[in-house]
């Protein structure tokens, strides 16, 4: 088998697709699916910021800096760790 990276992409593309037809195994095969459609979703409801909102996202950034309203990068990772 020829090595992903040096094929091009339209040719992954077609050998995934041929995986997907031989595949038999439906768990897997359901994975796959909902992988599909949860990046499809992703792409739609994530919308680059327009200039305007990035300027206001940073000016609250700053706002919020300047005020206190911080987390540390230990309180960061003591909450994740409870995730």
């Amino acid at each position: 088998m020829i090595k992903a990276e040096k094929m091009d992409l339209k040719t992954r593309k077609l050998n995934v697709i041929e995986g997907l037809i031989k595949l038999q195994d439906e768990k897997l095969f359901s994975k796959i699916e909902a992988l599909i459609q949860n990046q499809a979703s992703y792409s739609i409801e994530h919308k680059p910021f327009t200039q305007d909102q990035l300027l206001e996202r940073a000016n609250k950034s700053n706002n919020d800096y300047l005020a206190g309203r911080v987390t540390s990068q230990e309180e960061l990772e003591s909450q994740s760790e409870k995730w």
